[in-house]
């Protein structure tokens, strides 16, 4: 009818336009007003659909970040120190003996306890209330329920390490016979397994614990699962606020000692406050049970400081347009551990990393044969591990942007 132009219909489709628009105004306010009358009591759910009609739209406005992981572990670490606030609060004020039962009076007598502590929820605790949440979610949750709910069965029951890793695992029961009086010195991390840095160092301390272990009888690892109940006298006994804690125990360490606080998750940070540790005691200054330590710059042994000498003036030579460095050897040394799986846990960590960026991996891979073309490395073919002199090292690429 439009395309007649005809002033007739244009009128009649004026008209059908105009009671159109009153009928779907009608609706709209039908459906609004019977919406209010269902929720007039509820002032929450009242407010929420007045901006909706308002056109008023809240923006969630997160503090600045550059990594939204990192400052999701930021809200988990202030929560969790929110936590172990209001629990020590409760332990020094509830004490039983100034504890006033008729401070407060009420018209109906309570009969339960009164709240003394506050403990966080075991892990079978935390699967029961995800999936008794809704299902529905909204914009305000870091993850929706639906995604949540399938993942439950991941909630570890068992803490970052296991037995068969090198890390010592400690509990409250064990920790006290196993640290206080020991010849040896501890470094100790209590972490909580839900944390998300702590579940990203953990494969850090394991490498570390491994890489150390054969100082045992100077220096031992170990680890504390905060998160466990059982431990939450230990943890608090030693004023763990945050996590990843590093904490270091010297021999004979008493009950009194708290500790020395190591503020660096480098693991390569770490080993170097360790050899420097270790470095004081020489000679009758050490622990019974270590082994003779002596520094090789005050040694009296004159073959091995002819032997570096000469190892010195011959370690580097220039053959086949490139110069060839040694190592230098003690002979006669007792055998040594290869470090050859270290090593090649550290490569395939570099090449799942570099995975992630396609290019990267790529080029990386043309550099590495590169050098391998122009002699600078050599592939290992079938590695002799029972050989202990031969030392592997891991290749470190370095990213300039």
């Amino acid at each position: 009818m439009r395309k007649l132009n005809l002033t007739v219909h244009r009128q009649i489709f004026q008209d059908t336009c105009l009671k159109a628009s009153k009928l779907l105004l009608k609706s709209k306010k039908d459906y609004f007003s019977t919406k209010i009358s269902e929720i007039e009591h509820d002032q929450k759910q009242l407010h929420c659909l007045t901006n909706d009609l308002m056109g008023n739209r809240r923006e969630i406005i997160l503090p600045s970040h550059n990594d939204e992981k990192v400052l999701a572990d930021k809200f988990c670490e202030f929560f969790v120190r929110k936590i172990s606030a209001i629990r020590d609060n409760l332990t020094a004020k509830n004490d039983a003996s100034s504890y006033n039962r008729d401070t407060m009076r009420a018209d109906i007598k309570f009969e339960g306890e009164p709240l003394r502590s506050l403990s966080p929820v075991s892990n079978d605790e935390l699967r029961k209330i995800i999936l008794a949440a809704p299902t529905k979610s909204c914009e305000l949750d870091p993850l929706p329920t639906k995604l949540l709910k399938p993942c439950v069965n991941l909630i570890r029951d068992e803490g970052l390490y296991k037995s068969s890793d090198d890390v010592v695992i400690l509990t409250n029961d064990s920790f006290y016979p196993a640290v206080l009086g020991s010849e040896n010195a501890w470094i100790i991390e209590f972490y909580n397994s839900w944390c998300g840095h702590c579940i990203n160092f953990a494969p850090k301390w394991k490498e570390f614990a491994t890489n150390t272990k054969g100082w045992q009888k100077v220096i031992s690892i170990g680890a504390v699962d905060c998160s466990q109940n059982d431990n939450i006298p230990l943890c608090r006994n030693y004023d763990i606020q945050g996590y990843p804690a590093i904490i270091f125990f010297p021999p004979h360490a008493d009950e009194a000692y708290r500790g020395e606080a190591i503020h660096d998750q480098d693991t390569d940070s770490i080993g170097r406050r360790v050899i420097n540790y270790i470095g004081q005691f020489v000679g009758d200054s050490k622990p019974q049970s270590w082994p003779a330590l002596q520094p090789l710059s005050n040694t009296t042994d004159v073959e091995t400081v002819d032997y570096m000498e000469t190892n010195q003036k011959s370690a580097i030579e220039f053959r086949e347009n490139k110069y060839i460095a040694k190592l230098p050897w003690k002979p006669d040394h007792e055998p040594l551990p290869t470090n050859f799986f270290v090593t090649k846990r550290r490569t395939e960590n570099v090449i799942r990393k570099l995975s992630q960026d396609p290019e990267m991996l790529k080029v990386y891979g043309q550099i590495i044969k590169d050098q391998e073309r122009r002699g600078f490395i050599e592939k290992v073919k079938d590695p002799d591990i029972s050989k202990g002199i031969v030392h592997y090292i891991p290749h470190h690429p370095v990213k300039k942007k």
